[in-house]
């Protein structure tokens, strides 16, 4: 089967030199030409993974409307909060074929979770959705190293096809039928690793790093059952895996973001200067207001989008969070 994968950043590309490497005929989607240009000429993403070859049988076009249209399926690597702009002109395209998104967070505007988005666009038309997670950074795994991830769907032949077709001797994938707690860890664990960022870069030690990871997963937890989602799934790759790499790898772009933060640089400073979409930001936004919707205690959650949008110091944030009400430790 022909695969199409929409989005050319550093996550596009490492899936789709994963698939390249598997033997599939895959072709991968941008719109910036001159990246396009380089991986067809160079074999190389000289914007987002400069100075790694690719595998050469990676083709790479602009035309998202031809490279819909000749695939069999299609795997979503853009930001969350352009996906419904994106595809919402070729909905007609997606009837019987399989898409799987890899992107992670919860759109802004209507408070959806990334299946819920594609549901709107689609309206429930008759196509096949997995979900790819877990704790995997672009550049490792351009480089080949060990990585083990999470394919979630509703439909267990779904997400048996998606495992065997990314499956290899370096990445690793597991089967899950918790869509909704997938895709909430994958989502929300880039707001807590803003708040990691934030504790790294004042040298609060690694007692309030652990403090704030598990404490973290306490919040998630708590949201994920309220939605549904099933508390197991938060213990495995794409909830306590994905927070753990994202709050202490020095590749994650939430992390910076958080560390830029603790450093008092303006939030429009610090995203100007970054390459790719840090999630976490707009997410935090979408978190707040389903803790609220949902009367939903997140706490580390809400100091980080009291930051972002209410120009709360950091200093005040931590002074509230080690002030609150004295509590059992519950999630």
């Amino acid at each position: 089967m022909k695969v199409g994968v929409i989005g050319a950043g550093s996550w596009g590309t490492a899936l789709s030199n994963i698939l390249a490497d598997n033997n599939c005929d895959v072709t991968i989607c941008g719109r910036d030409e001159n990246v396009v240009k380089s991986i067809n000429s160079l074999n190389e993403n000289f914007k987002y993974l400069k100075g790694f070859i690719l595998n050469d049988k990676l083709k790479a076009d602009t035309d998202i409307e031809k490279v819909i249209s000749k695939s069999d399926i299609i795997v979503n690597s853009i930001p969350t909060q352009h996906i419904r702009s994106v595809y919402s002109p070729f909905s007609l395209l997606f009837k019987d074929k399989i898409l799987i998104n890899s992107s992670k967070g919860i759109e802004k505007t209507s408070l959806f979770l990334i299946d819920q988005i594609f549901a709107d666009i689609f309206h429930n038309k008759d196509f096949k959705l997995a979900f790819l997670s877990g704790p995997s950074f672009a550049l490792e795994v351009v480089k080949r190293l060990p990585t083990a991830t999470t394919v979630a769907s509703t439909d267990k032949q779904i997400a048996h096809l998606a495992q065997k077709l990314f499956n290899n001797k370096y990445f690793r994938v597991y089967t899950e039928t918790d869509v909704k707690g997938v895709l909430l860890g994958g989502a929300i664990k880039n707001v807590i690793a803003i708040g990691a960022g934030i504790v790294d870069s004042m040298c609060l030690g690694n007692n309030t790093r652990a403090s704030l990871i598990t404490r973290g997963l306490a919040e998630i937890a708590r949201l994920g059952k309220k939605l549904g989602a099933h508390s197991q799934t938060f213990a495995g790759l794409t909830g306590l895996g994905d927070l753990v790499l994202t709050c202490t790898g020095d590749l994650s772009r939430n992390r910076k973001v958080g560390m830029e933060l603790g450093r008092g640089k303006l939030l429009q400073d610090i995203l100007c200067h970054l390459k790719m979409a840090a999630e976490g930001v707009d997410t935090s936004y979408s978190v707040y207001k389903l803790s609220e919707l949902h009367d939903v205690e997140m706490p580390i959650s809400n100091e980080i989008y009291n930051i972002i949008y209410k120009g709360k110091s950091v200093s005040e944030a931590i002074r509230d969070l080690m002030s609150r009400e004295l509590k059992e430790e519950k999630c």
